[in-house]
């Protein structure tokens, strides 16, 4: 006769033994699918040859009724590091994944032979969707950062889609895939869950990531840069001297939870001159330092600002601190929290930059730009739609940094207020703020689900202490970006 402890345990056991029998099936059905010849996404030609790596994660028949797994863990949750821990694993296999559904066939596999659990369904997709999200940020960096460099767009898109197809991990996943230009724009489109719409307009950039293919949406985030601008100083002698399209001077977004990676200053090269030969140096020539220069973004790398020239302005190290203390970190934090942000940053410089003369040893003469970074933060209302924005009450805010050599300066405008909204959003209750109704739009309106890319509770990509150390992985690892030396060798073939 079975115990009563036998007998309440029973129900459980037969749970899992029937969610180990379909674990069982779906590994089985990968295994069978990977043999198969596939169609391959419109990106990668028929032409093009592929070397596969073959997969070890498939199953032989004779281990099918072999396999117990009752011993795994089915926790509510993985941790945080191992959603990125995801990433280079499926990598790995991107050659036998030519489809979204297999992926996520791949999550439940790897889950189990890598982290010893098994996810349920809304986990497998969360690892998917941040999977289908880095692939799609990899294709979109590599076209803003070298469509602009070329004179042929065909042969541009052809050597760039030789060189995804046969170096970037996961590209075959990518749908959909065409472009269009004339002599204004250039554009490209794509879809991976989410879809991705690129413009290039005469060097900037338009890009919008859409929760769903084909329709717009509240929850998309959409990122405008403009063209490069000239950079104008006084040299020496008093003459003024100009660098043609070189520096940023404004960007706009809305942004929300489904936003690209961005990237480090230190991959893209074209402002090296600028900030090594023209502006003026100390401390022996180290510009990391506050009363040196950095490339600064306008928009932070963690909310998708590009490494291109004209997302970036030379700015002083106390300045950069300045802008993120000060206005980034809260709307990182907003955002985060699942608010949608319209963001704009605009640098007004003084024009054209005087000339700084320093006689001490360690330091070199040269330009000094001073230049005011003013942003704008409005936080949207559930009202607010895709067509027509509206905002909350106390939610509009403008901040000025400036930057200056050898100077600091403290921010200008509405610091205390934007911090102190901030606070109280993020840390709010009931999604209320200050005791006053405010939903955040992505959890009210139907059909405004959790945004696609990352789950509402691993936003990594927009966290400063889970971020850290992504610039040294971007810079050493293939599954982030391409380095500088690959980056400089494809713009010399595209100019040619």
């Amino acid at each position: 006769m079975m115990s009563d402890m036998d007998s309440s345990y029973l129900p459980d056991r037969q749970k899992q033994q029937q969610r180990d029998k379909a674990f069982r099936q779906r590994r089985h059905k990968l295994d069978e699918e990977s043999s198969r010849s596939r169609d391959r996404s419109p990106i990668r030609g028929p032409k093009h040859a592929i070397s596969r790596q073959s997969s070890d994660m498939s199953v032989q028949d004779e281990d099918i009724e072999t396999i117990f797994l009752d011993d795994l863990d089915y926790g509510e949750s993985i941790s945080k590091d191992e959603y990125d821990s995801f990433i280079p694993i499926l990598d790995q296999y991107t050659n036998d994944l030519g489809s979204t559904e297999q992926v996520e066939q791949a999550v439940e596999v790897i889950a189990s032979s890598y982290f010893d659990v098994l996810l349920d369904p809304e986990q497998v997709q969360d690892v998917a969707q941040l999977y289908y999200h880095v692939v799609g940020a990899r294709l979109s960096h590599i076209y803003k950062l070298l469509i602009p460099e070329s004179q042929n767009i065909d042969m541009a898109f052809s050597a760039i889609n030789e060189l995804a197809y046969s170096e970037m991990p996961g590209v075959n996943l990518i749908q959909n895939f065409a472009y269009q230009y004339n002599q204004y724009q250039v554009g490209t489109s794509f879809s991976i869950n989410p879809a991705w719409n690129i413009t290039i307009p005469a060097g900037g950039s338009e890009e919008r990531i859409r929760e769903t293919s084909g329709t717009d949406s509240i929850n998309d985030t959409k990122i405008k840069f403009y063209s490069a601008k000239d950079f104008k100083y006084k040299n020496a002698a008093g003459g003024d001297v100009t660098i043609n399209t070189i520096v940023g001077d404004k960007v706009e977004a809305r942004l929300s939870r489904l936003a690209p990676r961005g990237e480090s200053a230190e991959v893209n090269a074209d402002q090296s001159d600028l900030m090594k030969n023209v502006l003026v140096y100390n401390n022996n020539g180290n510009n990391a330092n506050e009363k040196g220069w950095i490339r600064g973004h306008l928009l932070n790398d963690n909310l998708g600002g590009s490494a291109l020239k004209f997302n970036l302005y030379p700015i002083t190290g106390s300045a950069n601190k300045e802008h993120h203390s000060r206005v980034e970190s809260h709307v990182k934090n907003l955002v985060e929290a699942g608010y949608i942000v319209e963001y704009k940053v605009e640098v007004v410089p003084t024009v054209p930059a005087p000339h700084q003369k320093e006689t001490a040893p360690g330091y070199k003469s040269g330009a000094a730009p001073k230049a005011n970074f003013v942003c704008s933060v409005k936080v949207l209302s559930d009202t607010s739609t895709d067509a027509a924005s509206s905002y909350h009450p106390e939610g509009s805010f403008s901040v000025t940094i400036t930057s200056e050599y050898k100077t600091k300066h403290a921010s200008t405008g509405d610091v205390a207020t934007l911090k102190a909204f901030a606070n109280k959003a993020v840390k709010s209750k009931d999604n209320k703020v200050d005791s006053k109704a405010y939903m955040r739009p992505w959890t009210t309106k139907k059909g405004l689900t959790k945004p696609l890319g990352l789950s509402q509770s691993d936003d990594k990509h927009i966290r400063d202490k889970d971020y850290k150390d992504w610039t040294d992985k971007q810079k050493n690892s293939k599954f982030w970006t391409w380095d500088q030396t690959r980056i400089d060798a494809l713009k010399a073939a595209l100019k040619g």
